[in-house]
């Protein structure tokens, strides 16, 4: 055998090129700034070949050629890379690169010197090149090859085909690195030949020759998916190659099948695992009958849900659903793709085709790019085809914010009908099942725990794969094996049942471990033992191994490799040992795949488990060994919510608990810390892995659950979490903590809660507790309803009575929906209620609405009740007419005995008589009574006119006199108008003359004209505007405003003069300002002079000015501010009006209030006018004081309110001077009015 090392090149990144991964190296400058120019032929070519070659050198670094991937595994090279002169090494040919060797076996024949085809032990998958000989003259080749001094530099050169078998050298140098390299043709996009350089000669050698010379090879297809997406339309075209999409979907499936496939127990021991049936069960609590379903029905009813316990095989039954669906696709069957997807990954915003990219890249090793995913999810993957997405983990989502999106998100593509999706998850509650599930369309499954039957034919068939002679004895011995460790809930699952059947039939004598952490603990011990046989000297140093690995981060770091002291590890060469501890690591069956440079210089995403349980066993033993002492604060701080990894926490407590250790210290700390439904969930779950719970830590447990679930401050999501841990936990606690709820009031939502899972988990309590509701007078009627709703799930026949009480009893907005939920579960109870409610119901409105709903359940017997309320005499005339209408579409000729019935009886209301015969039609029945009504003076004049107007419009020759008849009464007011108008739908300029003659006739009032004149607008618009012009001229001022406005409708620039009339007339200034306004609609200058007008209008008062100045500011905001100028230069206007007009003044311009306000204050100040000069004068002596007081009374000049204060304050000085001062005040017509009526008073008190 020959054997060559190789090792994966450093990518080399083109320019312009993002998409390379791992370490960018140099190329020389020149090459460099050659590729730029022809950059459009070699984009995709570099970006392929530089996944696919390898470089070629001896041990001593020197280089000796080019290898290329042309099918999965398979190395192509020249024959002369491989020739003699090669160092030998242990009898083999040796090759290598730096810094990883790859084995090669040469399935060639050593003696062929053209070409070397390689087999790489290592490397069964991967891109590879497509190989195509059509070449034509004119094409342009790229050969590509490693330098020698240098391997890590990748050359090219580009070469012409000038004649069949010249080629032209147009660019670069072929030197001795390229024998072996690819040759491609940059019109096509493959690989046509092989470079080979000897002696200082460079030569093609065709892709063809090599086919010939490999008869047997013949790649299928020619091409890998990852080289094809990489080819741009014209070269695909040229390989003849079908659409990119199809080349995405196969190597998607590909690597989906290939990432679902994980080893089983089964297969790490070397055995084949017994097939066992999954139990699937329907999670209906009405139907509990367990149904046994194949696999495959998971796949006729892809829209499902999937509900069971942790270990219960969820995840385990996805993987085999992607790995069977993928295989099917890639074999041409089925019509499901499978998409697994965590739910995490559907719980964020996005859209459904990038979401399942993200998630799927998260999950699998794949070579697409997100981008070409996202295009990949958008489309049907095939015609006729669908996308099935296998959505795990779907209770780790803990936020019931987002758990709620992946719920609705799944719902809203299952009926887009693109996507199908399972759901997995732990459990699910009602109301997620009723946001997901269409109306029960959708089935949920559950996956059971296994009984003790099922425990023992699991044995029996793990007894026979293990050829252990026992048969069913052993079988029973291990059932009792399992009781005596006290593991029988951890062994009702089906993975640790089965470790729990491989530890038996190993050591049958052996006790079983007694929780999840001991058990895997012993089934790794004896998978080391069977996967490494010979090598027991090994195993606590692979074991340490493994526990670094399993802790290992992103962070590079050395890790240490030890050894067992009976072993020599330097009786190895440094270059063996660590392909030795590689090749013990992948021999144990607990890793996947580790890259030899990890155990040297450690790197991110080197190592992966086969089972990430197993891993995460590994890291608590890693915990467990740094802190050995559980009671210690700092070892129950590793317990703490936080930071996720639940599942090696809980191991990590599993081996405390193995070891005998107090675990209810840290136990304790934990349920005191923040976050506590989370600490109570992670508490809880132990015993289901075999940890018993201390007394004190359970005790503690519950009483802090049933305080969480009867709290009125916890939110209804974490009280239900709460509540299902405590049922889990002690259910008997749980049963008492929710009968005690289920007494609360109905406004409570407790109340509703705790009765809710009393009906799955106590049906009796719930029943009692339902019933009390029901009786109790304090809920209504609504309350009951519900109530009576949920008794019928637990007691159909207490259900049905108190849904039969609500019925017969409950008021209107109640009864109709209890005989809807009665008639659910029993049709014809309900239809019978139905009719006892027609037959006895106290109201009308009652009989008739129980009719119409019977109608719903049974047309002819609706019908036939419906008809009989329409004939009913002693019924309402209303209810009569809606019975008959509601009945008409299932009646011969559509009803028309029964309106004919209802429009003859004298007896009924003229409206309903007239609505009945507009139902009847044009019938003769119907025109009598018609005729009778519009005749009848002793009618309504509205009645008789619309009775005329439904009389013209069925019999217009002998309606049209009625209804100039009843226009021509004056008694009838303003229904004339209406009679006119009807006689307008058939003849316009009839009715045109007869409102016309309305409008003109002084006898009639004001607004009945002034109506006829607006209805005259549609008959004849000029004719309306001389009415309108002429009766805006009369009247008063809302008469007049009300009619401009009409007539600006017909004819604008009239309706603007009679709004300026009215605005500048001495109307009410609520008609003026009310003018003006509409003014402002018509035309906004007209509507901007006319504020204006108004705010100068001095016959307004001051007060109304600065108002209107705010209107006027939105128009024209310069007009406003000198308006409220001229308001406070006023010489009339008062101090406080003053003060308003400069605040309104400040709003409208800051700058001029102010300067104005200054001015104001200025002028003020020459005058002795202030409080302050009074006080003065108050020094001095009483003649002194007399004298100025009287002087400042005399003073014209000063403010009234200032000669006011004087001659009060004169009053106590001397009376008869004070009231000859007031008599002076009153007596000057030009103090203001309320300035002189003071004084007047004043006076006549002194008198």
């Amino acid at each position: 055998m020959t054997v060559l090392r190789s090792g994966p090149m450093n990518r080399f990144v083109p320019l312009g090129n993002s998409s390379g991964h791992g370490l960018e190296f140099d190329v020389e400058p020149a090459i460099m700034v050659r590729l730029q120019g022809r950059w459009q032929v070699l984009a995709s070519t570099w970006a392929t070949v530089e996944l696919l070659s390898l470089p070629l050198v001896t041990p001593s670094g020197a280089g000796r050629g080019t290898g290329f991937f042309v099918a999965p595994g398979l190395l192509l090279t020249s024959g002369d890379v491989i020739a003699e002169g090669l160092p030998l090494v242990d009898d083999d040919l040796f090759l290598r690169t730096v810094p990883q060797a790859t084995d090669f076996d040469l399935i060639s024949d050593p003696a062929d010197e053209e070409f070397a085809l390689l087999r790489a032990s290592d490397r069964q998958s991967g891109p590879y090149a497509a190989l195509s000989d059509d070449v034509a003259v004119g094409d342009t080749l790229q050969v590509f090859g490693f330098a020698v001094g240098d391997p890590r530099k990748l050359l090219t050169a580009s070469l012409r085909l000038s004649e069949p078998s010249q080629f032209t050298v147009v660019d670069g140098r072929i030197e001795a690195g390229f024998s072996g390299g690819p040759v491609v043709n940059g019109r096509t996009g493959a690989v046509c030949g092989v470079a080979r350089y000897e002696s200082g000669t460079a030569r093609v050698m065709p892709i063809s020759d090599m086919l010939q010379r490999f008869p047997g090879f013949c790649p299928a297809p020619r091409f890998s998916h990852r080289w094809l997406e990489l080819l741009d339309d014209e070269q695909r075209e040229a390989l003849r190659s079908r659409r990119p999409g199809a080349s995405r979907l196969a190597e998607y499936q590909t690597a989906i099948a290939g990432s679902g496939a994980r080893p089983l127990l089964g297969d790490m021991l070397g055995v084949t695992a017994p097939a066992i049936k999954i139990r699937l069960r329907s999670d209906d609590r009405r139907d509990p009958v367990v149904t046994e379903i194949q696999q495959d029905h998971l796949i006729l009813h892809p829209d499902a849900q999937l509900v069971g316990g942790k270990g219960a095989g969820k995840s385990s039954m996805l993987r085999q659903l992607t790995v069977m669906l993928a295989g099917q696709r890639i074999r041409g069957e089925g019509e499901l793709v499978p998409v697994p997807v965590k739910a995490k990954a559907l719980a964020t915003h996005g859209t459904v085709p990038e979401l399942l990219a993200k998630g799927v890249a998260d999950g699998a090793d794949l070579d697409l790019s997100l981008d070409a995913l996202t295009a990949l999810f958008a489309e049907p993957p095939f015609d006729g085809g669908r996308w099935f997405v296998l959505v795990d983990g779907f209770s780790e989502v803990r936020d019931p914010q987002w758990s709620k999106m992946v719920l609705q998100r799944i719902r809203r593509e299952r009926d887009d009908g693109k996507y199908a999706f399972l759901l997995a998850a732990d459990s699910l509650s009602r109301h997620e099942l009723d946001a997901i599930s269409r109306d029960g369309r959708d089935p949920t499954y559950a996956l059971g725990a296994l009984g003790d039957g099922e425990l023992l034919s699991l044995a029996e068939k793990w007894l026979r794969e293990l050829d252990v002679p026992r048969g069913a004895a052993s079988a029973t011995g291990f059932l009792e094996r399992v009781a005596e460790a006290r593991a029988s809930e951890l062994a009702a699952l089906p993975l640790p049942a089965t470790m729990f059947a491989v530890l038996y039939t190993a050591e049958p004598g052996r006790a079983l471990p007694q929780n999840k952490a001991a058990l895997y603990g012993a089934f790794i011990g004896l998978l080391l033992e069977r996967r490494l046989p010979g090598r027991e000297y090994l195993l606590e140093p692979i074991v340490e191994v493994l526990k670094e690995l399993a802790c290992a981060g992103p962070e590079p770091g050395r890790l240490s490799v030890p050894a067992n002291d009976d072993f020599d590890q330097n009786a190895l060469s440094t270059r063996r040992w660590p392909h030795l501890v590689h090749d013990l690591l992948t021999g144990s069956g607990l890793i996947a795949d580790v890259q030899n440079e990890f155990l040297v210089d450690r790197q991110a995403g080197s190592v992966v488990f086969t089972d990430e349980t197993v891993r995460d066993y590994l890291m608590a033993c890693r915990l467990a060994d740094q802190h050995p002492n559980p009671s210690r604060l700092k070892a129950s701080r590793v317990l703490e919510p936080s930071g996720g990894l639940d599942t090696v926490k809980a191991f990590l407590v599993g081996i405390w608990a193995a070891e005998e250790k107090n675990i209810a210290r840290p136990l304790l700390r934990l349920l005191k810390r923040r976050n506590p439904v989370a600490a109570y969930r992670f508490v809880a779950d132990l015993p289901s892995q075999g940890i018993s719970l201390p007394p004190t830590v359970r005790k503690t447990l519950s009483k802090r659950l049933s305080e969480r679930v009867a709290s009125v401050r916890a939110v209804h999501t974490e009280r239900r979490e709460a509540g299902a841990i405590l049922r889990r936990l002690d259910k008997s606690a749980a049963i008492r903590v929710y009968e005690t709820l289920a007494r609360l009031q109905p406004e409570d939502a407790r109340a509703y809660e705790a009765i809710d899972i009393l009906l799955e988990h106590a049906p009796s309590l719930a029943v009692s507790s339902l019933l009390s509701k029901c009786k109790d007078r304090r809920i209504n009627a609504w309350q009951k309803l519900l109530f009576a709703r949920m008794l019928y799930d637990a007691n159909a026949a207490q259900g049905m009575h108190w849904l039969t009480l609500l019925v017969r009893n409950g008021p209107d907005d109640v009864w109709p929906e209890a005989v809807q939920v009665v008639s659910t579960f029993d049709r014809e109870h309900g239809i019978l209620l139905l009719q006892e409610k027609i037959a006895t119901a106290v109201r009308d409105s009652q009989r008739l609405q129980a009719a119409q709903l019977l109608m719903s359940f049974d047309p002819d017997l609706g019908t036939a009740e419906l008809s009989q309320l329409a004939r009913g005499q002693g019924i309402e005339p209303q209810v009569r007419l809606a019975a008959a209408v509601v009945a008409m579409p299932r009646l011969p000729d559509n009803g028309a005995g029964l309106f004919a019935h209802l429009a003859g009886e004298d007896r009924l209301d003229p409206e309903i008589r007239i609505k009945a015969c507009e139902h009847l039609g044009d019938d003769d029945r119907a025109v009598r009574v018609l005729g009778i009504l519009a005749t009848d003076s002793t009618v309504e004049a509205a009645i008789r006119c619309t009775a005329a107007e439904l009389h013209f419009r069925l019999r217009p020759d002998s309606g049209l006199p009625m209804l100039l008849d009843l226009i021509a009464d004056p008694r009838l007011g303003h229904s004339r108008i209406a009679a006119a108008r009807a006689v307008g739908r058939q003849e316009r300029d009839h009715a045109a003359g007869l409102l016309a003659g309305l409008a003109a006739d002084q006898a009639n009032d004001v607004t009945l004209r002034r109506g006829a004149g607006l209805a005259l607008v549609e008959f004849d618009k000029a004719a309306a505007a001389a009415v309108l012009t002429r009766l805006a001229k009369a009247g008063g001022g809302t008469h007049r405003l009300a009619t401009a406005v009409a007539l600006a409708g017909v004819d604008q620039q009239a309706g603007i003069d009679v709004l300026w009339a009215i605005i500048r007339s001495f109307a009410q200034l609520e008609t003026r300002e009310k003018a003006a306004a509409e003014l402002t609609k018509l035309d906004r200058g007209d509507g901007q002079a006319a504020y204006g007008l108004l705010v100068d209008d001095l016959r307004l008062p001051v007060d109304t000015r600065i108002r209107l100045s705010r209107l006027l500011a939105r128009y024209d905001k310069a007009a406003a501010i000198a308006a409220v100028r001229r308001i406070v230069d006023s010489p009339i206007a008062t101090q406080r009006q003053r003060s308003a007009a400069l605040t309104q003044l400040g709003q409208f311009s800051p700058r001029e209030a102010i300067a104005l306000r200054s001015k104001q204050a200025n002028a003020s100040a020459a005058p002795p006018t202030s409080t302050r000069e009074l006080d003065k004068l108050a020094k001095l002596s009483k003649p002194r004081q007399v004298k100025a007081y009287n002087e400042r009374i005399g003073n014209a000049k000063l403010d009234a309110s200032d000669r006011l204060e004087a001659a009060d304050r004169l009053t106590s000085l001397s009376p008869k001077d004070a009231r000859a001062g007031f008599e002076l005040i009153e007596a000057d017509r030009k103090v203001p009015k309320k300035f002189r009526d003071k004084a007047a008073k004043a006076a006549r008190k002194i008198r």
